[in-house]
Order: structure tokens, then sequence, then C-alpha cells
């Protein structure tokens, strides 16, 4: 006698829960770091314009690293106004979110590299 019936079919996995979304994280982060980069870009570019009297007393390489620090930090923070937003109108939100605190990792590293460099 052979078996005609049909075999029971796999038992398929549950379905993942999907991944938990980063659009109004991002958009909230990308929303507070604008208004703080605004901020701090008026000073910015305020002290890029009086970089150049760093030379007053002639050059050094001190005087050259203060001066290229100060003429690129408002094209850091332009960066970090425009380039997370691209992003999230691309909808890469965690690429935006990263992109987001790049400003603030140059700052924190300036800031320590001239607290430890300089005399």
């Amino acid at each position: 006698m052979t078996d005609t019936s049909i075999p029971a079919p796999e038992p398929t996995p549950a379905p993942a829960a999907p991944p938990r979304p980063l659009k109004r994280p991002a958009l909230i982060t990308l929303i507070v770091f604008s208004i703080f980069y605004l901020l701090l870009l008026v000073p910015a570019a305020m002290f890029a314009m009086l970089s150049p009297f760093a030379f007053d007393s002639g050059t050094s390489p001190e005087a050259w690293q203060v001066f290229i620090f100060l003429v690129s930090t408002p094209f850091v923070l332009l960066g970090g106004l425009i380039l997370p937003w691209i992003f999230y109108i691309l909808k890469w939100y965690l690429a935006a979110i990263i992109t987001a605190a790049l400003p603030l990792f140059y700052g924190c590293g300036a800031y320590f590299y001239f607290t430890l460099t300089m005399p």
C-alpha cells in the first residue's frame, strides 16, 4: 500500500520585528545640532576674520596652527549644517546623525590638541 498523503509544510519562522525607525530621533537631533551650529557660526566667522592677527608677533608653527583652525572652523560648521540634512532627505538617518556630530568631534579634538601642545 502506498502513502499518498501530502506531507505537512515546514513551519516558517516568525518574522523578525521591524527595525525601529530612526526618522523622528534623527529629526530631533538635526534640529538641535542645527540651532547649536548656527549660534556658533557667527562667532566662528568673526574669529576667522580676526585670525590674520595671529601673525602680529611673527610667523611660527603655533601661529599657523591657530590660523588654520580658526579659518577652517566656519567651514566645518557649515558642513555640519548642510550635509546631515542631505542625508536626512536621502533617508540615511544614521549617517545624518553621525555627520551632525562631526563638528563636535572636531571641536573636542582641537581643544585637546591645543591644550596638550601649546606652551
